[in-house]
């Protein structure tokens, strides 16, 4: 119906914002914000811990348009809510994703992918890299009031959450040799199966980047390339705060043999366009960037866009960056013309 439906958070801090425009045609001015908390007590008694961070809402056609939001708040665990009335109303919060026994320091990283009909694709981890020596990644897709494997086979019904992150179809199983691993972006192919983009760090000196797709003979994990170390730019004397920031990387979402990564070359994180025909057993390249003064990192397609569109890729340009609360940056893009 042409409206507009912005939802967000601080990091960490109560209240998640709605904001709607009602028609985009007439123009871009939102109305205020209205404020949700969306902790429920008998949740929160459950899993005591309250943050509010990581909204992302999911709009799905064949559920009657129902919005699904997803969000890391009580627990400090992935939670899920919907509205069947255009984000005006929303349904109690529920955790979806926990280990047992409950440990209020774990957390959960989550991607989420969906071509809005009925399938929402579910990539996690174990926690933060920082914090978990052996983060492992995760898969899982809900549809039609239910949870599964990458298989087809049942997980639980949105009634039975939540679930165990073993419960979930494993990508890659974490060890201390192989390095702890982060999620990056996910995608699907012509057949809705999940294409998955991930690091491993075997040392927080690099890591490397990995393309995962799922086959009718399971996974197949396929090594892109290393990226270099972190991007945070670490004040002389002392210890990076954040090792695990990787450049970034993000599939094309109408085209998953199209990668767009961030790496270092001769010291500088540069934008590369990644383009497979074998599944990513090998790779031809392009720069987007060349020679830069500063790094550029976290490139990503916009959603939605119309499988002609010419192809266009936003990026961060790091004048500074020491940490997510101290920084200097501008989003950079360019436009490919097909």
């Amino acid at each position: 119906n042409d409206q507009v439906i912005a939802m967000y958070t601080r990091h960490s801090k109560k209240d998640l914002f709605i904001n709607i425009l009602e028609d985009y045609r007439n123009g871009f001015e939102f109305e205020g914000a209205q404020l949700i908390h969306p902790i429920r007590k008998e949740e929160y008694e459950k899993f005591p811990k309250q943050t509010i961070t990581y909204a992302t809402p999911i709009q799905l056609e064949k559920e009657n348009n129902r919005i699904y939001c997803f969000g890391r708040w009580t627990g400090y665990k992935p939670n899920m809510m919907w509205s069947d009335d255009e984000g005006k109303n929303w349904s109690g919060s529920k955790v979806f994703i926990t280990n047992y026994p409950f440990e209020d320091n774990n957390r959960p990283y989550v991607k989420y992918f969906s071509d809005g009909q009925s399938r929402i694709h579910i990539l996690f981890t174990d926690g933060h890299p920082r914090v978990e020596p052996t983060n492992s990644v995760y898969y899982a897709y809900y549809e039609n009031g239910a949870f599964y494997k990458a298989s087809g086979e049942l997980i639980c019904t949105a009634a039975q959450i939540p679930f165990e992150p073993k419960d979930a179809s494993i990508i890659y199983k974490a060890s201390v040799s192989g390095g702890r691993a982060w999620i990056a972006d996910l995608g699907h192919d012509e057949n809705d199966h999940p294409v998955i983009l991930y690091t491993k760090s075997p040392t927080e000196l690099n890591h490397e980047y990995w393309y995962a797709r799922y086959t009718d003979h399971g996974w197949l994990n396929q090594k892109i390339c290393d990226s270099g170390k972190w991007f945070p730019q670490t004040p002389a004397g002392q210890t990076e705060r954040e090792p695990h920031y990787f450049g970034g990387m993000t599939i094309h979402p109408n085209n998953a043999n199209v990668v767009y990564l961030s790496r270092q070359i001769d010291g500088v994180f540069e934008i590369e366009r990644w383009e497979t025909e074998n599944m990513g057993a090998s790779w031809n390249t392009k720069a987007i960037t060349q020679n830069s003064q500063f790094d550029n990192v976290r490139p990503y397609l916009p959603r939605g866009l119309r499988r002609e569109a010419d192809e266009v890729v936003l990026w961060m340009e790091n004048q500074k960056y020491i940490h997510y609360t101290d920084f200097n940056t501008a989003i950079k893009y360019v436009i490919l013309r097909n």
